[in-house]
């Protein structure tokens, strides 16, 4: 039980420190400044406190009274745990409200962003996001577009800011969160089914998913490259983009539902976190 909460709590500190990295590609390549690692720490908090809070709430009870799934049972045992994401959470909130908000653009994102977070898990009218047909994806994209580079990118108001570069990026960093959520998704497959979740590879099948997930990389692709024709981008952010962008294809290929949960969690998370380390890197 000890070392499944460490391995659970740390796969969460990898797939946080993933997400939040999306901001620091776009100090780099939308403000051309150095990281803001004031902003990339709120992050990393924020969506580690997400990630424990959504097993160890509700819904991990609802999992734990369903079958007798160690993966669910061990939040009701640690109830500590809990106290401490919220900490660390007030602490994140704390820093991005006193260092990282610095105009109304901002705070406006910010509030999408938690409105979209807190209706994800709810029944509004009848409707919840994460149970909407093959629209839990873009759900989760959706968010960490927002947190990852919509907020970043209004630091200055939008006043140094190419908006048609901050339009042909952003969509591009959404088709391809989007395409991993979507390949994250088919480790959860079976599971997904019984909880009622129609996420896309439960809606469509796993060869469609597949499919989707090459066609939304190859968008992504499409974008950078027009980026980089444009003169937004040069080649070695071009470069860098098609590798990694391009192993997330082949990565995919190989996925299926048999594979076990480190694999997901290191591999589609990993592709996140390789982006930003070569961007870093060339930077």
């Amino acid at each position: 039980m000890n070392k499944f909460l460490f391995h659970f709590t740390a796969s969460g500190c990898f797939t946080s420190i993933c997400l939040a990295s999306i901001s620091l590609s776009t100090d780099i390549i939308i403000l051309k400044a150095s990281p803001n690692w004031i902003y990339f720490s709120f992050l990393f908090f924020a969506s580690f406190l997400y990630y424990n809070f959504h097993k160890i709430s509700w819904y991990g009870h609802y999992r734990m009274l369903q079958k007798n799934n160690l993966k669910y049972q061990w939040p009701a045992q640690f109830p500590g745990l809990l106290l401490l994401c919220l900490i660390i959470g007030f602490m994140g909130t704390a820093a991005l409200i006193s260092f990282s908000i610095q105009n109304h653009f901002q705070l406006l994102f910010g509030l999408l962003a938690i409105i979209i977070s807190t209706i994800y898990n709810q029944k509004i009218l009848g409707i919840s996001l994460r149970s909407s047909k093959g629209f839990k994806a873009f759900t989760i994209s959706a968010v960490a577009i927002i947190a990852g580079v919509l907020i970043p990118a209004a630091q200055n108001s939008f006043s140094n800011t190419s908006i048609f570069f901050l339009i042909l990026y952003g969509l591009a960093q959404l088709f391809f969160i989007a395409a991993l959520c979507i390949a994250a998704d088919i480790r959860d497959i079976e599971e997904d089914k019984e909880d009622h979740i129609k996420t896309f590879p439960v809606a469509a099948g796993l060869i469609i998913s597949k499919n989707l997930i090459a066609l939304l990389l190859i968008f992504q692709l499409m974008l950078i490259g027009i980026s980089y024709n444009l003169g937004y981008l040069n080649i070695a952010k071009l470069e860098a983009f098609m590798i990694v962008s391009m192993i997330s294809i082949l990565f995919s290929r190989k996925l299926n539902d048999q594979k076990s949960y480190f694999y997901f969690i290191f591999g589609v998370d990993g592709l996140i976190l390789g982006q930003s380390i070569c961007i870093l890197i060339i930077s």
